[in-house]
């Protein structure tokens, strides 16, 4: 009994250590990402221009993105997210100026409640009809800009650390979005999930998060080529702006709740 406790914890903690680097190298490609061009890194940040005021950002998790791109704080930044973990981590480092613990199928925002709305890696999680909901919600709150970033095409999870919502039940083409009024950008090649998805599945869970990071970290020496053929991208950044109203300039602590 005490030997299988002991396992049980040094698996936990070798879990963790792979998860804090696989966290690591995330943060890592997205500080040295945003300035380099093609990647979605660079997309993204070019998205946030400096007169805008408020970002709402939807399934923050731990808010790595929001603490790479917000780094000098100057947009009043509020996280979303269903998993409360990932909220209180977020609290803990400070990333954002209000947290909000909630399913992204009910956003309880007015109309025109903030400048950008991110939705960073979250409507693949959504059956069909629910990511196209949620999309429509999104136009309805954002002011200005609207960042969606996705998978091009379906693809299986390598990596679920401890919740069951990072499952992918949806996949999404570049055509899609392109329809709605998105100008789209290619990231990563698509073989890049091929070989997480078979590789990565043969390896110890500790391990799987450090090698499907080190895959995608690769693939950008092909961003200038998929940037220009989302296609054949692994991922996509999909920006479309809005005619809006005049965005907030100050960073007033309350939103339009419903």
């Amino acid at each position: 009994m005490k030997t299988k406790a002991l396992r049980g914890r040094s698996g936990r903690c070798s879990e963790q250590r792979g998860k804090a680097f696989g966290d690591f190298l995330d943060r890592y490609a997205l500080q040295v990402g945003k300035w380099l061009p093609f990647t979605a890194a660079n997309t993204i940040q070019r998205g946030l221009d400096k007169s805008n005021g408020s970002i709402l950002d939807l399934g923050c998790n731990r808010g790595i993105s929001m603490s790479i791109f917000n780094r000098a704080n100057r947009l009043l930044a509020v996280g979303m997210d269903i998993h409360l973990p990932y909220l209180r981590e977020c609290k803990r480092q400070k990333v954002y100026d209000e947290v909000l613990q909630g399913d992204v199928r009910m956003l309880p925002f007015k109309p025109k409640s903030f400048d950008i709305v991110f939705c960073g890696q979250l409507i693949e999680h959504l059956e069909k009809q629910d990511g196209w909901e949620l999309i429509r919600e999104m136009e309805r709150i954002a002011r200005r800009w609207i960042i969606i970033t996705t998978p091009v095409g379906a693809y299986k999870l390598v990596v679920s650390w401890e919740t069951p919502y990072l499952e992918h039940k949806s996949s999404w083409a570049p055509d899609e979005l392109i329809a709605l009024g998105y100008k789209v950008r290619g990231s990563s090649v698509a073989v890049a999930h091929v070989i997480a998805e078979r590789f990565a599945s043969h390896l110890p869970r500790n391990a799987k998060g450090l090698f499907t990071s080190f895959v995608f970290i690769m693939s950008a020496l092909f961003d200038p080529v998929v940037y220009f053929c989302p296609k054949i991208a692994g991922n996509m950044v999909c920006i479309k702006e809005l005619d809006g109203i005049e965005q907030t300039k100050e960073k007033d602590p309350t939103f339009n709740y419903l």
